[in-house]
């Protein structure tokens, strides 16, 4: 071989070595880049996705916030009806529903003497949509006044076959505890 071919040769093979030190090294940090820029990339979408979720969250949390004590069972009966009707009133505008009235009736249930329960009766005049209605009544069954609610009777509203609204009668009957000393209001 002569000198000229030598050195071309020995110049190809540092060109190639260069090559392998400075490009091949340089792969694996591209490739460890761009792996860290994916896990970025869905860190970002699942931050993205909360993100999302925060006012349902914030809904939920203001649901249960508002539940936290539960069922109020300890107020007089005078509170306790005026928290029903509040709470009515609040349910049916939110079903879309009209409580036409509530009117005081016999609450006397086959609670033995022994049960600490005393029950307020009310009954419940309520229109709307039947879909409406049914949502009203099982909200008023949940709501923060604990309640027993059954649906009396069910008729047409006004006397034209073509209206949609419903007139429901309601027998409602609120508990609370006979000793109102058993808890400090």
């Amino acid at each position: 071989m002569s000198a000229a071919r030598l050195v071309r040769f020995t110049a190809v093979l540092i060109v190639l070595a260069g090559y392998v030190v400075v490009f091949r090294s340089g792969e694996g940090r591209i490739d460890a880049a761009l792996a860290e820029g994916a896990r970025l990339a869905d860190l970002l979408g699942a931050d993205e996705r909360i993100r999302l979720t925060e006012p349902a969250l914030v809904a939920e949390r203001a649901h249960l916030m508002r539940n936290a004590a539960g069922p109020n069972l300890h107020a007089d009966r005078a509170r306790l009806v005026a928290m029903f009707v509040r709470e009515a009133a609040d349910t049916a505008a939110r079903h879309h529903t009209a409580i036409r009235a509530i009117v005081a009736s016999d609450a006397r249930q086959a609670i033995a003497a022994t049960q600490p329960f005393e029950t307020i009766g009310l009954d419940v005049t309520a229109e709307g949509r039947y879909a409406d209605l049914l949502d009203t009544l099982a909200a008023l069954s949940n709501g923060p006044v604990l309640a027993s609610v059954d649906l009396t009777a069910i008729a047409r509203a006004g006397s034209a076959a073509t209206t949609s609204a419903l007139t429901a009668s309601l027998h409602v009957v609120v508990h609370r505890l006979s000793d109102v000393r058993a808890r400090p209001r």
